[in-house]
């Protein structure tokens, strides 16, 4: 019905170097939970497909 439109003026890049981010306990505890899942590629692939309209096998 509407559509979102967005002008962009500038942007900068900005990198955080991996040794620089903090990861909590608890997400740590998530990070670890998931990584164990047995259909793990899967649910890669589907989230690879949402981001980047990559076909899902």
């Amino acid at each position: 019905m509407f559509d979102v439109i967005y002008h962009l003026i500038s942007s900068e890049h900005e990198s955080t170097p991996f040794t620089e981010i903090s990861i909590e306990e608890e997400d740590s505890e998530r990070i670890l939970e998931i990584s164990k899942r047995e259909d793990l590629m899967s649910l890669i692939q589907v989230l690879l497909h949402h981001l980047f309209s990559l076909p899902a096998y």
